[in-house]
């Protein structure tokens, strides 16, 4: 009976030093205990509810961490303005899956790859308005580096001369590269800004995943404000996938490893393009998809932003019209391939939010020229 009686006790010592509970906890368990003598069956449910309140303890501590690394990244600053075209400014900004110009260095460093072997492009911004008061320049470049390989192939042509001496090596695309820079500064009576951005990207295509693209890329800012100068250092991940031939893919990590006084939290940013027809596209965003506590370009609210554009060309591509929305603001644009390497773009915003940070101006127009080379 003793035996019995000790192996049916409540573990009353364990229960004094189990003292994490909270007042709520604490006063069920006393309920518990006030049911009626300790069964077998209670101590089980004891020790049930026992490893319950454990695990709930546990659940919190790594809830409370997460939330406090939430809050840490929206205090640590707002990201930085980074530099587009006029062609994607017709489009709402929405680019992440289009991507295949030289403005891929600022959107989607996977776009890069989309230049074929010997393809190369300059592209030049200007902010065209109120340039006295605020000025937003870019200036982007592509390139490429080629390593020789191998001649597995020979044509016909080649056999047939009596002088057979084809060349053994051959110079393929290694990667793609691009160059950005963006030039902003706000003076007025009220605020000061002045910013510049340069950004290093490269990419290519994963030959074991066809219609696969990856980037990287690395930017650093240096920032000037009436009471503080700083500079930051970050650095980007971007992919672009061929689903078919009619729907393309983007994915892009903004601002990983960020550091200075002007440091950002990190951003998730998803692209779709849709090509309805030979001439027609549309692009659609979704910008810092984790809605961390940083906007475009510190516009006053914060969040996720989402942007829509579609683009259509007549004339055998000589000919484009774009409009698009940022949010529900309006985006307007066109552009004119003057010749087969030379096109000029024109972008209309009629609000802020394509980005001067402080002091917003309404209707803003900006122009681009793209020169292949």
């Amino acid at each position: 009976m003793n035996m019995n009686k000790s192996k049916m006790e409540c573990p009353m010592n364990e229960q004094k030093n189990f003292i994490n509970r909270s007042e709520e906890q604490n006063r069920d368990f006393t309920v518990f205990l006030m049911k009626g003598s300790c069964s077998d069956d209670k101590e089980r449910r004891y020790m049930h509810w026992k490893r319950s309140v454990k695990k709930a303890m546990v659940h919190s501590k790594y809830l409370a961490i997460l939330i406090a690394i939430v809050m840490a990244s929206a205090l640590v600053g707002t990201g930085p303005g980074f530099g587009f075209g006029a062609r994607s400014v017709g489009m709402g900004l929405a680019f992440i899956a289009l991507s295949d110009d030289a403005d891929a260095v600022f959107f989607n460093p996977a776009g890069l790859a989309q230049f074929k072997a010997g393809d190369r492009e300059v592209s030049v911004m200007l902010k065209g308005n109120d340039r006295t008061i605020e000025s937003f320049d870019t200036l982007a470049v592509t390139g490429q580096v080629m390593r020789e390989e191998k001649r597995l192939k020979f044509s016909i042509q080649e056999y047939l001369r009596q002088d057979f001496r084809p060349k053994l090596h051959e110079e393929k695309l290694y990667f793609n590269y691009g160059i950005g820079a963006q030039f902003l500064k706000v003076d007025d009576l009220q605020d000061y800004f002045e910013q510049t951005n340069l950004v290093f990207a490269g990419a290519r295509e994963i030959e074991s995943v066809p219609r696969l693209s990856i980037g990287a890329k690395v930017l650093y800012s240096t920032n000037k404000t009436k009471t503080l100068n700083g500079d930051m250092t970050t650095f980007g991940l971007g992919a672009l996938y061929e689903f078919n031939d009619k729907i393309n893919i983007g994915l892009v990590f903004e601002d990983l490893f960020s550091s200075g006084p002007f440091a950002a939290p990190t951003l998730i940013n998803l692209g779709l393009l849709l090509k309805i027809t030979e001439n027609t596209r549309l692009a659609i965003d979704g910008y810092n998809l984790t809605s961390e506590d940083v906007s475009w370009r510190w516009r006053n609210d914060a969040g996720a932003e989402f942007r829509v554009g579609m683009e259509k060309t007549f004339v055998n591509d000589t000919l484009a019209i774009r409009f698009g929305t940022m949010n529900g603001n309006l985006n307007l644009g066109f552009g004119i391939q003057i010749t087969p390497t030379f096109r000029i773009d024109y972008g209309f915003n009629n609000d802020n939010k394509t980005g001067i940070q402080t002091n917003p101006l309404e209707q803003q127009h900006f122009i681009s020229a793209d020169i292949k080379f």
